[in-house]
């Protein structure tokens, strides 16, 4: 599988496009995702990570969004990506 790096602002275009929502109200979502790229790019909101757990332990992962205990997303990392 070829893995291609999408920017925010490529994501939005897709998104405004109407490819990316099934549902009706497009412009909106466009417009939800302008405000996070400008609030991201400002520092202005920052995710909250919990854990990160690699693929081969996705079941762990599963159990730990499963007891509600999570202080912020749990992530699973596919492959020897770098970063988050």
């Amino acid at each position: 599988m070829n893995r291609q790096t999408i920017s925010p602002e490529e994501r939005i275009r897709f998104f405004r496009s109407g490819e990316g929502n099934r549902t009706r109200g497009q412009g909106r979502a466009a417009g939800d995702l302008e405000t996070l790229l400008d609030l991201l790019q400002k520092g202005a909101l920052r995710p909250v990570i919990d854990v990160v757990y690699p693929i081969e332990k996705v079941r762990e992962a599963h159990r730990h969004v499963e007891t509600k205990h999570s202080r912020g997303k749990v992530l699973v990392k596919i492959g020897g990506e770098t970063g988050i």
